[in-house]
């Protein structure tokens, strides 16, 4: 019953650095960064993770060029020249009792898995006729009042005498073992010792000791662990599919006779598609025909409708509030927003987190540890004390049974994929695990002026007209000779006039200037504006009037004549302010502005916002030198950006972040983060998810290895038994991974619009 599907195709085109880039062809792959991608049919264990490292390992696939999703049920192999091949991949995996079913990168949505066939439920099976004849046997012991006494006195490790009973005890054990024991086998074998190892090992020394009551208990809550083991990845893989389940997968198509639902796979570039109220936009386009408001929330986490009208860009995974809409496709639905969006969440995995790779380092050696560990207990005490050897070899079977590593490694990566499955639906996009990490442990950020703290569009701030002309008339004449440029200054001086209702006239022998404005005939008389430059041409002498620094001074004239100057800037976001704030409240001490600007206008920004301190002037590499020196005292340095010219300092921050709206596709490709919405007040919910994900990781480890400590302690003590091992691990496993999907609970930040600050 698993809620994850493997995608049906492959898109062998994606990046060599791309976890989701690789198709399981049936061919040689080549030493191009080509990798085979699968979802991994019965993978819900972290034993079946190392059943699977077991098998490819002889074909020369380990460490890095393995990676696991043991959340999405995924597996990637990137291969080494022509080393392996989809049918060689496929057989090992049948080995270790798997099924490796090619994954699909074009899906357009959170993928699902198909019902499972009824002979894939034959664990759950076996668990229960396990249970059942287990308990059947203590029925049928507990017959006997002398017998229960005897039974609650050895903690349930009573040896009963019942002959019927210990047939039954015996079907236990084996129903219960019949899928560990194999692994078990196999593991010893290659001298790779696992939880199936640890437990064959413990169940053959309980059955040698007589101990059959306790051993079918053991088989029945072992294979019981197993099943909860399952049913917790199985909810993980529910709970984060539900929170990325965005997109829907059938649209309303335009044919000659009207509309047709088609899948959205089907859906080709050019076709125009029905949206109705209220239902989610299936891919992404431009608006032809209809006016509605728009959640975008789903990819922004902005809960604030945005109006769109013809013309506008719609995107897959939104949802249309009000009136019908009829979009023109322009994207593929592999190619649409929300499929990379998804494709980026599940590409994230490849870079694990510190924390996971920790984890698989400390297992590598813990579970080999425990068997030395165990060996010594049973051996020592006998041999130099003289002690009874079959009880101290009991507590050493009760050590290896507790000292099984299920919490410990199944619990960080729920943590981590939870964690990343939360932001994304928070608008905010992380590229991997170890960059949630490094959003916890930041303490400094650096900013880019233009574009992330400031709107990036210059507006009129003041004029200064001369010659007897008022504001009015000298706004009118410099939008009449700018209304047909490009220049973001004459843009914004086009807008200006607009808003102030004033009408401009069009301009006779219009002629741009390049490098320093444009010109044109009104009312029979020349007229010009440009910068500094033009207006000494034009008018030798004139130079703005002293501005503080401040702002762009537009020079508007007639003929010989300066009439006045027009000051520009480019205005802090309105959401900035709080920003900063909340940033301080969330653990950041110090916020730099690194800006190629003008010193007076980085001044003027960092005073405005109150930021620690600012560099200006600074040339693309210079933001690179300003990051190391601002994390010379072992900080972790995030820089926000969104220019081309801040991909280098990107690049080079210990976390970097991107505006994904406003920024270049360089910028949004270099981040390890990215801001959907372009929201500033995204930042200090980062970073307060980043610290909680680690609290919530490092909880569980401390937990689970509390637990594994505490019980260590009972095993060598003699209060112990096996059947509470077993149950002890079961509930820690539990209980790790659901408070591990709490993250998935995390409330989204409280955007308002900045004109309610």
């Amino acid at each position: 019953m698993c809620p994850v599907r493997p995608p049906k195709t492959h898109n062998p085109e994606r990046r060599a650095c791309c976890t989701g880039g690789a198709c399981a062809r049936t061919e040689h792959v080549s030493a191009q960064g080509s990798r085979f991608s699968y979802y991994i049919a019965g993978m819900t264990t972290a034993e079946d993770v190392e059943a699977l490292r077991r098998e490819l390992g002889p074909l020369g696939i380990d460490g890095e060029r393995l990676l696991f999703n043991l959340v999405t049920g995924r597996m990637d192999v990137v291969p080494v020249g022509n080393d392996v091949t989809d049918a060689e991949l496929r057989r090992a995996v049948e080995r270790a009792g798997m099924a490796a079913i090619p994954w699909d990168d074009s899906a357009s949505s959170a993928p699902r898995v198909p019902q499972d066939s009824g002979g894939a439920n034959w664990p759950l099976r076996l668990c229960v006729a396990s249970g059942v004849f287990f308990m059947a046997g203590l029925a049928l012991a507990l017959w006997d009042a002398g017998s229960l006494r005897v039974f609650l006195e050895r903690g349930g490790g009573a040896v009963l005498p019942l002959g019927p009973a210990n047939w039954l005890y015996g079907a236990a054990v084996v129903t219960g073992l019949w899928f560990v024991v194999p692994r078990g086998y196999r593991a010893l074998l290659r001298l790779r010792p696992d939880i199936n190892l640890l437990v064959t090992i413990a169940l053959a020394g309980a059955v040698g000791l007589g101990e059959l009551a306790e051993a079918a208990s053991v088989a029945f809550l072992f294979a019981l662990s197993l099943q909860l083991e399952s049913w917790s990845v199985r909810r993980a893989r529910s709970a984060i599919g539900r929170a990325l389940d965005l997109a829907p997968r059938i649209a309303w198509v335009r044919d000659g006779t009207g509309y047709r639902e088609m899948p959205v796979e089907d859906v080709t570039p050019g076709a125009e598609v029905l949206i109705r109220p209220g239902a989610k936009i299936p891919l992404d386009g431009v608006l032809v025909r209809g006016e509605s408001s728009v959640d975008e929330s789903a990819l922004t986490g902005e809960p604030l409708g945005v109006p769109k009208s013809e013309g506008s860009r719609l995107y897959a995974g939104t949802l249309n509030q009000d009136g019908a809409l009829q979009m023109r496709v322009d994207r593929p639905a592999a190619e649409s927003t929300v499929a990379r969006l998804l494709r980026q969440v599940e590409e994230a995995r490849s870079r694990r987190a510190r924390a996971e790779q920790l984890v698989d380092r400390f297992a590598l050696y813990y579970t080999p540890a425990m068997i030395v560990l165990a060996a010594g207990v049973a051996l020592m005490p006998p041999l130099l004390l003289g002690a009874a050897f079959t009880d101290w070899l009991y507590r050493a079977l009760v050590l290896l049974v507790i000292s099984c590593p299920c919490a410990l490694v199944i619990s960080t990566p729920i943590s981590i994929f939870a964690g990343l499955a939360c932001a994304a639906r928070a608008g905010v996009l992380v590229r991997g695990g170890v960059f949630l990490e490094q959003a916890g442990r930041t303490g400094v950020l650096a900013f880019d002026k233009t574009g992330t703290l400031t709107t990036g569009q210059p507006r009129v701030s003041r004029m200064v007209p001369t010659q007897g002309q008022d504001e009015p008339q000298l706004l009118t004449l410099a939008a009449s000779l700018e209304q047909h440029s490009e220049h973001p200054l004459g843009r914004a001086i086009v807008e200006e006039a607009a808003r102030r209702g004033l009408t401009p006239r069009e301009p006779r022998d219009f002629r741009a200037l390049p490098g320093r404005g444009a010109q044109g005939v009104l009312e029979g008389v020349e007229h010009w504006a440009g910068n500094a430059r033009l207006a000494e041409e034009k008018s030798p002498g004139a130079s703005p009037p002293d501005a503080g620094g401040q702002g762009t001074a537009v020079a508007v004239g007639r003929a010989g004549e300066l009439l006045g100057w027009i000051f520009l800037e480019d205005t802090i976001r309105p959401e900035a302010y709080r920003a900063v704030e909340e940033l301080r409240s969330a653990g950041a001490h110090r916020m730099v502005l690194l800006t190629g600007d003008r010193e007076a206008a980085a001044a003027r920004t960092a005073e405005e916002l109150r930021l620690d301190g600012y560099r200006a002037n600074l040339l693309p590499g210079d933001k690179v030198e300003a990051l190391r020196e601002l994390a010379a005292d072992g900080d972790t340095v995030a820089m926000v950006g969104d220019g081309m010219n801040d991909a280098p300092a990107l690049a080079g921050a210990g976390l970097s972040v991107s505006m994904a709206r406003r920024g270049s596709d360089l910028a949004v490709d270099t981040a390890d983060v990215a801001l959907m919405s372009d929201d500033l007040r995204h930042l200090p919910w980062l970073l307060r998810h980043g610290r909680r994900t680690r609290r919530i990781i490092a909880w569980n480890i401390g937990f689970t290895l509390a637990v594994k400590a505490g019980f260590l302690v009972l095993a060598v003590a003699g209060l112990a038994t096996l059947w509470m091992a077993v149950a002890a691990d079961v509930g820690t496993t539990v209980l790790v991974s659901a408070n591990a999907l709490r993250l998935l609970r995390t409330a989204p930040p409280e955007i308002e619009s900045p004109g309610e600050e």
